[in-house]
Order: structure tokens, then C-alpha cells, then sequence
């Protein structure tokens, strides 16, 4: 009983992840590799475009943040 009651709490906890729905075809991809993108300016050969990865990571976190908006029902209309 406790092992189904573990199963359970462990694909509640899959399936409620920190992504928004919204935007999730697309978004869990960008959503899940922009740390991967951001550890890219450590990297000599990438040093000249560190403007343009701090932009897509904000670009990112922006639409992150719309997403769990939208998700949750805000009725902001900025556009």
C-alpha cells in the first residue's frame, strides 16, 4: 500500500512540473535548455555574444512568466 501510495505522490509530482501548459509543445524544450544556453558564455568562443544570450534569457524568463500568466487567468493585456 505504501509503495502505490509513493507511485503516486512521484507521477503527481511529474505531472505538475514548472512549465507552463500554455506554452508547453513548444516552450518545455526552450524552457528547460536556457541554463544550457546561459552556461554558453563561459565558453571563450562565445564570449563576443553575451548580449545576445542575456537578451534570450530575459526573452525566455518574459514568456515564462506570460505563460504562467495566461495560465492562471490574468486578464493583463500589455499588447
Amino acid at each position: 500500500m505504501r509503495n502505490i501510495f509513493l507511485y503516486f505522490l512521484l507521477l503527481s509530482t511529474l505531472l505538475f512540473a514548472q512549465n507552463p501548459i500554455v506554452y508547453a509543445a513548444l516552450g518545455d524544450v526552450i524552457y528547460n535548455n536556457v541554463d544550457n544556453i546561459e552556461k554558453l558564455k563561459n565558453i571563450d568562443e562565445y564570449k563576443i555574444y553575451d548580449e545576445k544570450i542575456d537578451k534570450y534569457v530575459a526573452d525566455v524568463k518574459k514568456a515564462k512568466e506570460e505563460g504562467f500568466a495566461v495560465e492562471n487567468g490574468s486578464d493583463c493585456k500589455d499588447k
